[in-house]
């Protein structure tokens, strides 16, 4: 894959094959020095019925637990979320809706788990 010539290297570090082995979810690193700090970003354009459930798992690229960040649903469907401390027991699940976004402060996220609703929409989620 050819980059862009408007962004960085670093931008295109790691992309995260789904199930279809499609590339349309993207994991963006501010660390230069490709290590794992900083932040990570994960955006689904088109997040299908196919794609779902979608686990980001945070601690994994980032080496630690997230502690915030925000999901935001860029879509017309809405998005059903659960999340987990541990990365294998996950809380409640509740609805983000199109065009709503939820923020994290002061969290302690392992995984973040997006299940697809009936109706197809998009997603970004940003974590530190």
């Amino acid at each position: 894959m050819a980059l862009d010539s408007t962004r960085s290297q670093r931008e295109f570090d790691k992309f995260v094959a789904d199930a279809s082995g499609n590339t349309a979810v993207r994991v963006v690193s501010d660390d230069s020095s490709g290590g794992l700090s900083g932040y990570k970003a994960y955006e689904d354009a088109s997040f299908e019925a196919g794609d779902s459930p979608a686990t980001h798992d945070f601690n994994t690229d980032l080496g630690r637990n997230s502690t915030a960040g925000y999901l935001a649903n860029t879509g017309s469907g809405s998005i059903l979320i659960e999340i987990s401390e541990d990365g294998s027991t996950f809380g409640d699940q509740f609805t983000v809706g199109a065009g709503s976004t939820v923020t994290f402060e002061d969290d302690n996220i392992d995984s973040l788990r997006l299940t697809h609703s009936g109706t197809d929409t998009a997603y970004s989620v940003r974590v530190k």
